[in-house]
């Protein structure tokens, strides 16, 4: 028999039961709201049980059923969970009659709340649609998150299986192997079964599903309903991998493939024979030709290395002194003032990795690639303005990341800096192509994927992905030089670069076109970014200042390169860089007052 109350908690009717445990509709007395109580069927250790309980009720998401609090009444441990009305997605499938884009915004927000969780390290471990509950604003949330690891102690292997069978991958039944993997397999179900309308692996008991599961070849969900097509089989196909490491990595990966898999055909179909064609070109006369490009292949050594380990430091240096031109240019922005934060001279490129780090000079040579042999090429100073507004915008990124990301700013820099790699390529290498792309714009009014398929048969953003890949970039960066057009908050690290990336580059168009003293542009630049941003006016200001600041000293030691109209054009009146030439000379005071940069006996 249920109690009457508990704790603060008038306890009201029952919602449901199950192997777990019972639920129940309460009213928290003092905060004057309803929750949803469960009481766990399994005692469980206080100390424990309590510090897992903490962990999840940090985990706060829209589509995650919040954790209010934990406790223990009469010995039986209980949950204070946040009341949803709605109904649940295993009723809705039984119902029948879910259309395709219904089904398709359930399951975005489905992987976007997992997603959350394996970015915390906690997995599910029994998702399924009983689990799932559609609010009346037709939002799935997920309940029960970390139920089945409270009740297994949080250990990572477990010795009996713990969750719903039909929905368990093939790696925890075999092995009680437990993974973000096995909540992407889950998902996967789920998905499938929304498409067609019945589970995926069937049984007359237990042992039966559970051979299936681990046996049985999965039939595309298209064979149960024509409105699927061959993208989305094998999308599903992908996450039931029989073989975790064949699957998507975790819901964060399902998530950007799914987002991929939704947009417009004109915008994510896979590269046509057009397309194919025009990376192809490209790819070939960067191996033919010794302009800028050459220097690829030292880009695509570094990323090789990119997880080099300390002692493999000189094997990463003698890549670069192999290529004399990037070594130049490294050694000389190295040792600006843009880097003045490092006393003393740096003389090699070894000494450079040291001081500096693999992401930092990563970064260095995939910035400086673009601006070789420019000056022997038509159209250079068209270029150079592409390639130094790709630079501020990078700069900008990596200023926006160290406030929210601070610990992977370079990440940022890097997504920001190559987003425009196939639209500079193609000036580079097709000149007449882009300018026709251009004229399709401005004078018959198409948008830049209409004009650039129309002349290139691929977009610029194709073009870039593709290079990238080419140069061994890794598969979350390539990821990012997506678009976003979205005006909500991003869910994954990866859809917040590409947010970043998208806020520099529509800023860097503000400054250079009208500036940051109009009041107009800025408050639509702020308004379009207020979800995934938040920023007010002042902050704004000071980032794009200290952007401007970097930028210009930047600018001072690759003057050659650096397209100086670009810089007059975002540095607007010029009040910005009289206070940065003020803040160097401060600096360089307060350094030679110091005594930092000289001989000391320390104890």
């Amino acid at each position: 028999m249920a109690p009457k109350t508990i704790g603060r908690f008038k306890i009201g009717k029952k919602l449901g039961s199950g192997n777990q445990g019972t639920v129940y509709l309460c009213s928290d007395t003092e905060l004057q709201r309803r929750v949803a109580i469960k009481l766990l069927n399994k005692s469980l250790p206080q100390a424990s049980y309590r510090s897992e309980a903490r962990t999840m009720s940090k985990l706060q998401h829209p589509n995650i059923v919040s954790i209010y609090e934990a406790g223990e009444h009469k010995g039986t441990p209980f949950l204070v969970f946040e009341y949803v009305e709605g109904q649940l997605l295993s009723d809705l499938i039984r119902e029948g009659g879910l259309e395709l884009a219904q089904i398709q915004n359930i399951f975005q927000g489905l992987l976007a709340g997992v997603s959350r969780a394996h970015q915390a390290d906690i997995v599910h471990r029994d998702l399924k649609p009983t689990n799932i509950i559609i609010n009346g604003e037709q939002m799935p949330k997920i309940m029960d998150f970390g139920i089945a690891r409270l009740l297994s102690g949080g250990k990572e292997q477990d010795e009996v299986l713990i969750g719903s069978p039909r929905y368990m991958a093939p790696e925890y039944i075999s092995k009680g192997q437990v993974g973000p993997q096995a909540d992407v397999f889950a998902l996967g179900l789920i998905l499938d079964e929304m498409l067609t309308g019945m589970p995926v692996f069937n049984g007359r008991n237990q042992q039966v599903v559970l051979d299936n599961i681990l046996n049985m070849e999965v039939k595309p969900p298209s064979q149960f309903n024509d409105t699927v097509d061959e993208r989305l089989d094998r999308f599903v196909l992908k996450a039931l991998e029989k073989d975790p490491d064949a699957r998507y990595v975790d819901a964060e990966d399902m998530l950007n493939a799914f987002g991929a898999l939704r947009k417009s055909p004109a915008e994510s179909e896979a590269v046509g024979d057009a397309g194919h064609g025009t990376v192809d070109f490209l790819l070939r006369r960067m191996r033919r030709k010794s302009d800028f490009p050459a220097l690829s292949q030292s880009v695509r050594s570094i990323n090789a290395m990119a997880q080099v380990s300390d002692k493999d430091l000189n094997q990463l240096a003698g890549v670069i002194v192999n290529d004399f031109a990037l070594t130049n240019k490294i050694l000389k922005v190295v040792n600006s003032a843009f880097y003045g934060r490092f006393s003393g001279k740096i003389g090699t490129v070894s000494r450079a990795v040291v001081v500096l780090g693999m992401q930092t000079i990563r970064s260095l040579a995939a910035s400086l690639i673009f601006f070789e042999h420019l000056q022997d090429k038509e159209q250079a100073e068209r270029l150079r303005e592409m390639i130094s507004s790709s630079l501020f915008s990078a700069t900008l990124a990596s200023q926006v990341a160290k406030d929210i990301d601070s610990q992977a700013f370079e990440e940022y820099f890097l997504a920001a800096m190559l987003h425009d790699l196939g639209k500079i390529l193609i000036a580079f290498y097709l000149h007449d192509e882009s300018r026709e792309i251009e004229r399709l714009m401005q004078q018959e009014s198409k948008s830049a994927v209409q004009a650039e398929h129309a002349v290139l048969g691929v977009t610029f953003e194709q073009v870039g992905i593709e290079i990238a890949k080419q140069w061994n970039f890794p598969k979350g960066l390539t990821a990012s030089m997506e678009s976003w057009n979205d005006d909500r908050k991003p869910a994954t690290v990866i859809e917040r670069r590409r947010m970043v990336a998208a806020f520099s580059r529509d800023t860097t168009q503000v400054m250079a076109e009208q500036g940051l003293d109009d009041k107009t542009a800025v408050t639509t630049l702020l308004q379009k970014y207020k979800e995934g941003l938040g920023l007010d006016r002042r902050k704004f200001k000071r980032l794009a200042d200290q952007a401007l600041e970097e930028f210009q000293e930047f600018s001072k030691v690759l003057s050659k390169d650096i397209s100086q109209s670009f810089v007059k054009k975002i540095s607007g009146d010029g009040a910005v860089q009289q206070k940065a030439e003020k803040r160097a000379a401060a600096k360089a005071k307060s350094a030679a007052k110091d005594g930092l940069g000289e001989t000391q006996i320390l104890n």
